[in-house]
């Protein structure tokens, strides 16, 4: 889809685009409304430190920065405050790592300034407890085992001395069991040693957290709200052009209906040549401006050899086609030029009766007459009939005629082609009212005695689907497709422009039929 289309997609869907424009600053309208209306708010911050740097890495921070999200963190300092649950206390905390340093900073935000100072110093409360735990957890069982041996130890050397001081220096038992003793003594000292190391590694190697900055009462929070109004209608605005533009575009792609010429002349290829007026216009009224266009559109085309002899066929609805039929044939005449309309409906004729003739004899039977005599081997008087002179020149009626059980075979016929011969020599003009193209192979093999295949296009039927169909059987039929009437809205001038700024040739072969 070119710029230029996407544009008329948009001018065209411009009540959806406005729809959807109105709807999102109506949401913004009343989150705007709840941001201005929204009470006083505060913040506090307290700050927590790592008591020694050795042993602390970044993932242990993370650890205890994302701590405060969970439910152990906020079911305990939420007990603490009544009418208080985790998941507004969840929404009121944010937490923060400074930069690369061992500092973590937990800021609460709330209506009251004080209970924003109480929430953030039981948040680090928690957090110190977590902490703590969390070290006891590593050096505690290893505490445990020291402490247990120590306490062993120690009752064999009670025993032991309890032992010793029933015995008498020259007594046997005396020196083993001082022996005994001394050697629990040393390991009596060295459980000791190893038990007073582990405490210098716990100290040393624990996070001890603490608070380094504690929490005060808090301070406005100040916030440009005026701003923040911008921001969301800005959003909303930016956001109703861009969800209406998408659904416009989507429902245009999804509507098959054809809106204006310069999309019939991109679908078909081929150059408009006319417009009539879509509404009620009778036939005792002219139209003198799409006769003209025609007449000049057909002089450009005709520039070797004059257009005399012209098919007129819609895609699928034959009746749009017969009545743009009669409507140019009585303003061509009206406009001087001597024309002869002929009804090539052989399925289902219109003609007689639209113009109120009574014409018991027409184009089949002319077919009969003319087979095997050549052009000018029979005369066409009595398969015309004259309407009343409503112009500067006469228009000529040829009916259907008997509608034939075999309307193809007759319209491909030598004889018809004699019969389009034979009235181009007597008039300056000869539009055949043919079936729908897409209905019938009538059009397309009448076509093929002719000057010309025109495609009358109705804007308040036409579909794009169907016009896209019609294009590659015309391709496929070769028949020399010179372009289109439009019947409703404002046809550009022959030769108008694709979509890729191309000007479009008639479909199929550019020569007539000899």
């Amino acid at each position: 889809m070119s710029a230029e289309q996407l544009r008329n997609v948009l001018l065209r869907r411009w009540w959806l685009i406005t729809v959807c424009v109105v709807l999102a600053l109506a949401g913004a309208l009343a989150g705007g409304s709840r941001l201005a209306t929204a009470p006083t708010e505060y913040q506090s911050t307290v700050s927590l430190e790592f008591g020694h740097s050795q042993g602390i890495t970044a993932s242990y921070i993370a650890t205890i920065e994302t701590s405060v999200a969970t439910p152990a963190v906020l079911n305990q300092v939420a007990a603490g405050f009544p009418g208080l649950t985790s998941e507004a206390l969840l929404a009121k905390v944010s937490v923060s790592a400074l930069g690369s340093s061992q500092v973590l900073r937990v800021t609460v935000t709330d209506e009251q300034p004080q209970r924003a100072a109480e929430l953030a110093t039981a948040i680090a409360n928690v957090l110190i407890a977590e902490d703590q735990q969390a070290n006891q957890a590593q050096y505690g069982p290893a505490q445990e085992v020291l402490k247990q041996q120590l306490a062993d130890v120690q009752a064999q050397i009670t025993t032991v001395s309890a032992a010793l001081n029933g015995l008498s220096s020259g007594s046997g038992q005396f020196a083993g069991l001082q022996s005994q003793l001394s050697a629990l003594q040393q390991r009596q000292a060295l459980l000791q040693w190893s038990q007073a190391q582990e405490q210098i590694n716990e100290a040393e190697d624990g996070a001890s957290l603490f608070i380094v900055d504690p929490a005060l009462p808090g301070q406005e929070v100040k916030t440009t709200r005026l701003i923040s109004l911008f921001a969301k209608f800005g959003g909303a605005l930016l956001f109703g052009l861009i969800f209406g533009g998408a659904i416009a575009y989507f429902w245009d792609r999804g509507d098959q209906r054809v809106h204006d010429a310069r999309a019939v002349g991109a679908l078909l290829a081929i150059p408009a040549l006319a417009t009539l007026d879509a509404g009620a216009r009778a036939l005792a009224e002219p139209d003198l401006a799409a006769a003209h266009a025609l007449e000049s559109n057909l002089a450009y085309l005709g520039i070797d050899r004059p257009v005399r002899t012209l098919v007129l066929a819609s895609a699928t609805e034959p009746e749009r086609a017969s009545e743009a039929s009669a409507k140019l044939a009585r303003a061509l005449s009206a406009a001087g030029k001597s024309v002869v309309l002929v009804d090539a409906n052989l399925r289902n004729p219109t003609q007689a009766a639209r113009f109120g003739i009574q014409a018991a004899t027409g184009l089949s039977n002319a077919a009969l007459a003319f087979r095997g005599q050549g052009a000018s081997g029979v005369a066409l008087g009595p398969y015309l009939t004259q309407t009343p002179q409503t112009g500067k020149a006469a228009l000529w009626i040829m009916s259907a005629g008997p509608v034939p059980p075999n309307p193809a075979q007759i319209l491909r016929s030598r004889a018809v082609s004699d019969v389009c011969k034979a009235l181009a020599d007597g008039a300056d003009l000869v539009l055949f009212d043919a079936p729908a193209a897409l209905d019938a192979p009538d059009a397309l093999l009448l076509a093929n005695h002719a000057d010309g295949l025109i495609i009358v296009v109705d804007l308040a039927t036409a579909r794009r689907d169907k016009l896209a169909l019609l294009r590659t059987r015309l391709s496929a039929s070769g028949a020399n497709v010179l372009g289109y009437v439009l019947v409703g809205g404002d046809a550009a001038p022959v030769g108008i422009a694709t979509n890729a700024g191309t000007v479009p040739r008639p479909v199929g072969s550019s020569s007539h039929p000899a």
